[in-house]
């Protein structure tokens, strides 16, 4: 009897040891890696969370549910990064994307990925977020949850232990891209196709309160041809000519696209044919009325000009509306009467 005591007690021992081994090696698996709770533009599609397989097998996310949400059918590979997007389609990135639903409060919060046949979970941890700058798991033994010094490491190996030294935070931090919700608050202000000397360029406007580097942006011609923007800071305010060596501005009429890190249009800019010399530009404080009252004698567009009411154009060969849905290159003073 005694015997057979001691034996079910060596193999409820064994079972047990067994299952904190098997535990353990699970803990091993699928880790939430990094996560964007804040990113530069649109919550609602630029949000990510970084998932790494650090096991050596492949895993299927679905026995994982995250913030008790099931995981998708998903193989991951040994040592593969993936990432968990709110909209795969918004995100440039060499990882493969999974569409999944979820909200990373900016304020901070805790997720918690869980592997639903052991158990055996991982918290992840982060606080108030900034603008554009991820929380990372420290790669080594501290296991740290630490928020990046600049951007994030998005698909790449995390910030070590030994390397991380705490950021510096300021009110206003510098934008690395920028990606705004009507595309009028960086835009291309003027251009210059046919100089008699020197080469053609384009000018960019930063219209926001905040500095934009624009290393990444690219612009693009009708004809397809891509110029790579690189080490080009816009301070608020500011306006800067480029001069697109890859591209070529058409004397004949062109339109140039300006598109931001994410493969996002943020504006365009159509002129038609110009002579030698000939700038054109934009006048950024006219606008158009919705509804704008057609006459036989004038057509009526507001300015935004508290001392200037109204523009007025008498021309019997050019509308004023179509004058201005175009970038003005006319002399407008020929077809337009400002009055207070």
């Amino acid at each position: 009897m005694k015997i057979l005591f001691y034996f079910l007690i060596i193999s409820i021992t064994f079972v047990w040891l067994t299952s904190i081994a098997f535990a353990t090696e699970s803990e091993h698996k699928i880790l939430i890696n990094e996560v964007m709770p804040n990113p530069l533009g649109d919550d609602t599609k630029l949000e990510w969370i970084e998932l790494k397989n650090i096991s050596t097998e492949v895993v299927n996310l679905k026995s994982w549910k995250l913030n008790d949400l099931a995981l998708p059918d998903f193989d991951v590979n040994s040592n593969e990064i993936v990432l968990l997007t709110r909209d795969m389609n918004a995100i440039s990135s060499t990882n493969r994307k999974i569409d999944f639903t979820f909200n990373l409060v900016n304020s901070g919060a805790t997720l918690t990925l869980i592997e639903t046949e052991t158990s055996v979970e991982q918290k992840f941890n982060y606080a108030q977020s900034i603008e554009g700058r991820s929380f990372e798991l420290l790669s080594g033994a501290c296991s740290d949850i630490e928020i990046h010094s600049t951007s994030h490491t998005m698909g790449l190996e995390n910030t070590s232990c030994e390397a991380f030294t705490a950021p510096t935070n300021t009110p206003y931090p510098t934008i690395i891209y920028y990606t705004t919700h009507n595309y009028q608050d960086l835009i291309i202000s003027a251009v210059s196709p046919f100089p008699s000397e020197g080469n053609e360029w384009v000018e960019l406007t930063n219209k926001t309160s905040a500095e934009i580097n624009l290393t990444g942006w690219f612009m693009r011609d009708e004809s397809n041809k891509v110029y790579k923007l690189t080490e080009l800071i816009l301070n608020s305010g500011e306006k800067k000519k480029v001069f697109p060596s890859t591209i070529s501005l058409n004397n004949d009429g062109d339109r140039i696209d300006l598109y931001d890190p994410q493969n996002k249009l943020i504006d365009s800019f159509t002129y038609d044919k110009v002579t030698k010399d000939q700038i054109v530009s934009l006048n950024d404080e006219i606008f158009i009325e919705d509804n704008p009252p057609i006459s036989d004698e004038y057509k009526k567009v507001l300015i935004d000009e508290p001392q200037v009411k109204s523009i007025y154009s008498f021309s019997e060969e050019k509308s004023i509306y179509e004058i201005l849905k175009k970038p003005i290159y006319y002399q407008v003073e020929d077809y337009v009467e400002l009055t207070n």
